[in-house]
């Protein structure tokens, strides 16, 4: 959190005129989405993932295996 901090005071000093959603970027954090289903098709796979009860799918080729978590 520190460096996202100086990482946000120096680019606001550097850029004073940089928009706010810029800035609001930096402050993004990561987080590890666990497997919750998989449904595969002849033309693909399709992988879900639940990112903080927020559900994410990621679409993969049908001979491709599912991770068992993702990093976002």
């Amino acid at each position: 959190m520190l460096n996202a901090l100086l990482f946000l005071s120096v680019m606001v000093a550097a850029h004073p005129q940089a928009p706010v959603r810029a800035q609001k970027s930096a402050l993004a954090v990561a987080m590890t989405c666990l497997k919750v289903d998989e449904e595969t098709s002849k033309t693909g796979k399709l992988c879900s993932y639940n990112c903080a009860g927020k559900r994410v799918a990621v679409t993969m080729a049908a001979n491709e295996t599912c991770a068992e978590t993702v990093d976002r």
